[in-house]
């Protein structure tokens, strides 16, 4: 096979930044600097009682007042290219780097660009890590999108006097070890990749397939920072091919995700990836099998099958077997229960994993094949230890297909089965004594005496448990184990599976319920991958998946769960109080499911009773996790087309009646107001005097807030719902914006409650009972408790006076209420300006700020003298 050579496309065209001097304005601002510098010193200085350390104070005094304003022209001269940087080096040490410096108030300025930047940070000292420093990105975050282009920050350095300007732009793409503000992140491809069209050497050094540049400033370029550059890439140079695949089909996972997407351009990589299939390492064939199902590269079908006839290795079997049936192959003849068997002998022969020691064989269930045939115990044996030895949680699709040759209460007993054995394995501690201290039960409740998460692919086998069973155990493993970060992400990794479109209705909603806010960030991170898998799988976004996967609880569209126990049959349905009664077939309620007569059919009650224990269980998963959902779809202010809120909210066995617990607007397609209505019990939709409403086909609907009505319409509606006798699903109409007005629109936080004393033990009660979480640790140490919005990307960050791990009862103090971005490129961008904050989610943050203040003892004005940090 010849692989043609790399032909580029046209460069996009790129202008070079205007170099404007900076005049008077900039002089104004450099002599207001200079000002309140000399004012805050001297405050400094008369407040200071130690005469040591006020003599060093009053030395900076003195070298803020011989800054002359001959100076400040020399340094502005400087930033204008007008004199040599070198010259005002001494000048900068002597005070002036801190006038400069102030507020950054400069880049406020309307000439001020790039190249008086680029002479700043020279002198600075930040030339060679311009990228990541702050100055450079609030600069840039304050460029229109797309105008950035490398080519152009290149220039400007050769401008400003750097001959090796292009490794200073090279290392800032592809240098990047921990930065989030990376080249990639932050400008559009075709200001990127025209740079390294010019520059292939340092892509080549970025691979390691070329020696590195020998300019003495070279950075060492990472691996991953330059796959994410080819990632862009319009095309691959052919140099490059063979080392991608080689880090895409390697043993390490570290890079090969990003690999892979850089092979996207390649348009031949079907058939470049078919020799790979006999390649001498297991794992480069496993992930050819893959990627070539990935591709959906239908001609790799014959030589999957080929490689399938010599392939002895039973993980790389697998893969084979996956591929060929994810490319829409028959797997049926491969399947066969003396196949299976004969395999599961041949890969027993083998010594097992030595950390399955623990797992109890003779304690799995006796199964049957769907057929009715008798599953022989040997390959459940098999199927545990040959997960184990995939060390995929998730499983692929060929165990997804195991499973389901199963008969369905086997495959749920022998998933469930896996599960509670891992669990038990896992979760086994150290005993509490009588007389522990506090800090001793603390720590026996973080040690373990076993632990399995060496034995976690054995969790692919878990999908098939009872959704109810599935979500509550790992439900309660979460809560008695929140430590276990590793195991939990495995078992949702595990419970989500995403190999299959139809996954399990519970484990989404609790997927959806980790990922909307969990104490731990990289297991909430977790559960917004899966669900992105699972919606992507769908073809759904992140809210019609919401919508979509509530369970019912088995109640059918007339609201009844129907029980049949032969000549008789019974009805479970919703009362007032939102619970399940029985009624038997003349609609008459009874307290319990009678016992079984002569005539009734034995199989029909089994299934009944199942059905009534899960409607139960499955109910109060339902009700806990939509009242969360529709609140916060309240704060970010959700809209629903009306087709869709009338099919999977209002039209919802369960979720309906609780629609109509609460207010809602409709809008019009142009944005405004049409209506507000509640949905009555019969059904129908009536606004404030009863009448009834009906929505049009383009309108959009979202749930009411004070916020987004005036008083009057708020005052007659709550006193329409207590008339009616309604218990509001959530207070709605009761927590107001708060009454501030921010005329500096830069303002991130409210600080009004600021010294409201508590102790940590109180506060901490008020905020998990309105649902936030204790941030992110750091040495032990914590001082924020937060609320994530992951559908707007804002967490609510209520901030106090800290306290330590393990947490002690101490002195504590509120301090500020901000909002925090998940789309912020740098530190310095995290907190959201008030202004840009959805109104309803202020208005309900505000008021949980309110609600924690109001459990302590009020403000003291010696706040700052009683609390510990």
């Amino acid at each position: 096979m010849t692989i043609a050579p790399t032909v580029f496309p046209p460069s996009p065209p790129w202008q070079p930044f205007a170099d404007v001097p900076l005049g008077d304005s900039a002089f104004a601002v450099l002599k207001q600097n200079l000002y309140e510098i000399l004012t805050r010193q001297k405050m400094r200085v008369d407040a200071i009682t130690d005469l040591s350390h006020r003599a060093y104070q009053q030395n900076q005094v003195e070298i803020f007042l011989a800054i002359s304003d001959d100076k400040l022209h020399g340094v502005l001269a400087m930033l204008n290219g007008l004199a040599p940087a070198a010259e005002y080096t001494q000048l900068v040490q002597q005070g002036m780097f801190e006038v400069i410096e102030y507020d950054f108030r400069n880049r406020l300025l309307p000439h001020f660009g790039v190249m008086h930047l680029f002479r700043w940070l020279q002198l600075a000292g930040r030339a060679q890590h311009f990228w990541v420093d702050y100055r450079f990105q609030c600069w840039l975050a304050a460029q229109p999108f797309g105008s950035i282009d490398l080519r152009a920050l290149a220039a400007a350095w050769r401008g400003c006097g750097q001959l090796d300007s292009a490794v200073f732009v090279a290392n800032a793409s592809l240098a990047v070890r921990w930065e989030i503000n990376t080249v990639t992140d932050r400008l559009p491809a075709q200001c990127v990749w025209p740079f390294f069209a010019e520059h292939l050497n340092f892509i080549d050094a970025g691979l390691g397939v070329a020696a590195a540049p020998a300019e003495p400033k070279f950075r060492a370029f990472t691996l991953e920072a330059t796959l994410k550059l080819l990632a862009i890439f319009p095309v691959l140079q052919p140099q490059w091919l063979t080392r991608v695949l080689e880090v895409a089909l390697g043993t390490g996972k570290t890079n090969r995700a990003v690999a892979v997407a850089a092979l996207a351009s390649q348009k031949n990589l079907g058939e470049v990836l078919l020799p790979y299939l006999h390649a001498p390492k297991i794992d480069t064939r496993i992930e050819a099998a893959n990627l070539l199902a990935d591709l959906q590269y239908q001609a790799a079908v014959p030589a999957l099958i080929a490689a399938l006839k010599t392939e002895s290795r039973e993980s790389a079997r697998a893969a084979l077997l996956a591929s060929l049936e994810r490319l829409g192959q028959n797997i049926a003849a491969y399947l066969t229960p003396e196949i299976l068997y004969a395999e599961a002998l041949k890969g027993l022969k083998s010594k097992e994993p030595s950390g399955l020691a623990w797992f109890n064989f003779a304690a799995l269930p006796t199964c049957t094949w769907r057929d009715g045939g008798a599953v022989e115990p040997d390959i459940l044996r098999w199927w545990v230890v040959f997960t184990c030895k995939l060390k995929e949680p998730g499983g692929n699709a060929l165990v997804t297909r195991y499973l389901q040759l199963l008969a369905p209460e086997s495959r749920a007993a022998f998933s469930l089965n896996v599960l509670l054995q891992f669990i038990a394995e896992d979760s086994r501690q150290l005993p509490l004594v009588p007389g522990m201290s506090a800090y001793d039960k603390w720590l026996a409740k973080r040690e373990y005496i076993t632990s399995a998460i060496g034995e976690k692919g054995i969790l692919a086998l878990i999908p098939c448990a009872p959704g109810h069973e599935l979500v509550a155990h790992i439900t309660h493993y979460m809560r008695d184990h929140h430590l276990h970060r590793a195991q939990i992400e495995a078992m949702l990794e595990a419970a989500a599976s995403v190999n299959k479109p139809g996954s399990e209705p519970l484990v989404i909603q609790l997927l959806i319920g980790v990922a909307r806010r969990h104490r731990t960030a990289s297991v909430q991170q977790k559960a917004q991958t899966l669900i992105a898998q699972i919606a992507e799988t769908n073809g759904w976004t992140h809210d019609e998946l919401s919508d979509r996967t509530t369970p019912t609880a088995g109640l059918d569209e007339t609201g009844k769960v129907t029980l049949q126990y032969g000549a008789r049959t019974f009805h479970m349905v919703l009362n007032a109080n939102m619970k399940f009664v029985l009624q038997n077939d003349e609609g008459k309620e009874i307290k319990a499911l009678p016992e079984p007569r002569k005539e009734d059919d034995a199989e029909l009650i089994k299934t009944a009773t199942a059905q009534f224990s899960v409607s139960k269980k499955e109910l109060k998963l339902v009700l806990d996790s939509q009242a969360v959902r529709l609140q916060e779809a309240m704060c970010v202010n959700r809209l629903w087309p009306v087709a869709q809120w009338l099919e999977y909210l209002h039209g919802h066995p369960i979720v309906g009646r609780l629609t109509q617990r609460l207010l809602w607007i409709e809008y019009d397609e142009n944005s405004l107001k049409k209506s507000v209505f509640r949905p009555s019990e019969d059904g129908t939709l009536v606004d404030l005097d009863d009448n009834e409403v009906q929505l049009a086909p383009t309108s959009t609907v979202c749930v009411a807030h004070a916020c987004l009505l005036d008083a009057p319409q708020v005052a007659k509606w709550l006193k329409h719902f207590k008339d009616y006798k309604i218990t509001p699903l959530f207070a709605q109409l009761t927590r107001h914006a708060p009454a501030l007005v921010f005329e500096d629109t830069t303002i991130t936080a409210i600080a009004s409650h600021q010294g409201w004393m508590s102790d940590t033990y109180t506060l901490r009660s008020a905020f998990i009972k309105l649902g936030y979480q204790r941030a992110a640790e750091d040495g032990g140490y914590f001082e924020h408790y937060v609320k994530a919005y992951a559908s707007i990307g804002l967490k609510v960050r209520i901030e106090f006076s800290g306290n330590t791990l393990p947490e002690e009862n101490i002195p504590a103090a509120l301090k500020t209420l901000s909002f925090e971005s998940d789309a912020a490129k740098s530190w310095d961008e995290r907190l959201l300006p008030l202004q840009k904050v959805p109104p309803v989610l202020l208005a309900e943050a505000h008021a949980d700020y309110l609600a924690v203040a109001q459990v302590g003892a009020g403000f003291d004005a010696q706040w700052e003298d009683k609390v510990r940090f």
